[in-house]
């Protein structure tokens, strides 16, 4: 509900098809600011569909004038063939002043609700394609099924106030489109932060239920809030959160069930949103780790398995360190390799990765192409003992393999203007696609490039990049050839690989 016309107003009543509701169980307060909102989730079950519903809500205004406003939902059912939904957080965005890079960040959610996969076709803002960008906002452009993706467009040069369409299509016809608007920054904007900055559940038993606490700081005590848990889609269905509003700070209580549920570690986002605060959004990741642990299984770190810093990308490979994670040390082989290696499985993001390598104390997984980018969970299932872990994957996430010196491989060394080549690994989708767990013949590996822009310097000086492309027969890693810069300086010089504007760790070069 939002005020339009500069005057205070009160709710009086809240109706659904003709029946009076308790107006405080479904809004945290009944006052609507002079130009300002509030709003409240409503959660419907055992609907026969389609129906519809009529929402009424009567008022009064700070001059005692009355007034009453309605809208009607249409449900629908599920299709047989696919379907997806399209949301995004907030709807209505306030300008960030504070960010001139970002003004207007729209914050877009895309998640299968059929079963069925699916890739994003197209991608439009206002009418603007924004579909060769998709792989940088979203980390892939594959939509798995009962997946989603998440991605911020930052959208600038508006003059408020303002309102554009935001559309997702999928290859298989499917089409999703949804109304943002755009408004000027908050006159005093307030912060928001939340204790912990990400939530762990666990639950071993047979029941698999667990509660934790989330202290959310707003610095205003006026400033009205809510949050969304992300996926919608049943995938989320064992989280719930109490309250879905309020305002100023507050405790909340997460709660999970996960009767139903396999035993797995499962993702979800909590989006708090409030139109006072600067930043207007903010995300909590939750973890949930349902399942036994009687044999110690635990995950201490997640690191890119070239460089070890803690980002992975779609398709890249992750080392993931800790105890009890495998039986015995077993390196996976055969294009595609086995999702199970030595009786560990491993997903993220619920979206199965194969385990390439197995020990007690390492694993190396591929990140799957379709797990996107964001936050992310980390699942390891040991012969039936779980463990879990929160991790970021970005679009891409480059690191150099190099030796115990820090040397490129294959070839530390090259004369300056010469070729030199080196293996990387978190390059992020590439183009043609590929499957997740499939190490590329030569012919296919040549073809399959990155789709983000990449670049190399060597001793801080650009290099012409010859050839980037998936190395031959291994899983997850890339081969990138370049030419030395003639002006290169003798001797040991720091290489650095940039993709779509993701820098790596340095290794060296020896400039003969």
């Amino acid at each position: 509900m939002r005020e339009t016309a500069g005057t205070p107003a009160r709710l009086t009543g809240f109706t659904i098809d003709g029946q009076a509701q308790p107006l405080a169980q479904y809004f945290s307060t009944t006052t609507i600011p002079a130009n300002g909102s509030i709003a409240a989730n409503f959660i419907a079950r055992g609907i026969v569909t389609p129906s519809s519903r009529t929402f009424a809500v009567t008022g009064i205004d700070a001059s005692g004038n009355t007034w009453t406003r309605q809208t009607s939902v249409t449900y629908m059912p599920i299709p047989a063939v696919t379907y997806f939904l399209e949301t995004a957080t907030p709807l209505v965005i306030h300008q960030n002043a504070a960010d001139p890079s970002c003004p207007w960040p729209v914050n877009v959610n895309v998640e299968d609700w059929g079963g069925s996969l699916g890739l994003i076709s197209a991608f439009y803002v206002g009418g603007v394609s924004y579909t060769a960008q998709v792989p940088g906002i979203f980390g892939t452009e594959r939509l798995e099924a009962w997946s989603s993706l998440q991605g911020t467009v930052c959208v600038s040069g508006i003059t408020p106030p303002a309102s554009t369409p935001v559309e997702v299509d999928l290859s298989t016809g499917e089409t999703q489109q949804v109304l943002v608007s755009f408004a000027g920054p908050p006159a005093n904007p307030a912060t928001l932060s939340a204790a912990p900055p990400a939530v762990t559940l666990e639950a071993s038993d047979a029941g698999r239920f667990a509660q934790a606490t989330l202290n959310l700081a707003v610095s205003d005590k006026a400033a009205e809030w809510s949050v969304t848990v992300l996926p919608g889609n049943r995938t989320t269905g064992w989280l719930t959160v109490s309250p879905l509003s309020g305002k100023g700070s507050a405790q909340l209580t997460l709660t999970a069930r996960g009767s139903g549920f396999g035993a797995g570690a499962y993702r979800a986002l909590l989006v708090f949103q409030s139109d006072a605060a600067s930043p207007q959004t903010l995300t909590v990741p939750v973890m949930f780790v349902a399942g036994p642990n009687s044999s110690g299984i635990a995950i201490d770190s997640v690191g890119n398995a070239a460089g070890y810093q803690s980002v992975g990308a779609p398709g890249g490979l992750i080392s993931v360190f800790g105890s009890q994670l495998a039986p015995a040390a077993q390196l996976a082989a055969g294009s595609p390799v086995a999702f199970a290696n030595s009786g560990v499985t491993a997903t993220v993001n619920g979206v199965p990765a194969p385990v390439v390598y197995a020990s007690p104390n390492q694993l190396n997984v591929q990140v799957p192409y379709a797990a996107g980018a964001g936050p992310a969970v980390l699942g390891i299932d040991n012969r039936g003992q779980i463990a879990g872990f929160l991790f970021q994957v970005a679009p891409a996430a480059p690191a150099i393999f190099a030796d115990a010196s820090g040397a490129i491989v294959p070839i530390a060394a090259a004369k300056a203007g010469g070729l030199a080549t080196m293996y990387v690994t978190g390059i992020g989708e590439v183009t043609p696609a590929l499957k997740t767990a499939y190490a590329p013949s030569t012919p296919v590996a040549g073809q399959a490039r990155p789709v983000l822009p990449v670049s190399v310097t060597v001793g801080g000086v650009e290099a012409f990049v010859q050839t980037a492309a998936l190395a031959p027969n291994q899983i997850g890693t890339a081969e990138v050839s370049f030419l030395v810069p003639p002006g290169a300086a003798p001797g040991a010089q720091p290489v650095v690989i940039t993709v779509g504007g993701a820098r790596s760790a340095p290794a060296t070069l020896t400039i003969q």
